[in-house]
């Protein structure tokens, strides 16, 4: 048995893998927008300790997710290139 990918399997798998990709690449940019040091006014609002903290421990937050978004894109980029050599 071939462990070769049909044509059409691998176009739909691309297509797949395409939608996966916006789908990740969204959630970041919304993350991103959430993310409390994403506001200008952020260093220079004098906010209590404990709302420093929370910030803190949020923008970490927010970062961490953002870097296994991307870790998941730049796999995805990968299978889509193996599979884009495949076909030549």
């Amino acid at each position: 048995m071939s462990n070769r990918l049909t044509k059409k399997l691998q176009k739909k798998l691309e297509e797949t893998l395409q939608k996966e990709t916006k789908k990740l690449q969204n959630q970041i940019k919304e993350l991103k927008q959430g993310d409390p040091f994403a506001d200008p006014e952020h260093a220079s609002d004098n906010a209590a300790v404990d709302t420093d903290v929370r910030e803190q421990v949020g923008h970490d937050t927010i970062e961490a997710q953002v870097k296994d978004l991307e870790r998941k894109l730049t796999d995805i980029n990968i299978a889509l290139q193996k599979m884009q050599k495949r076909l030549l």
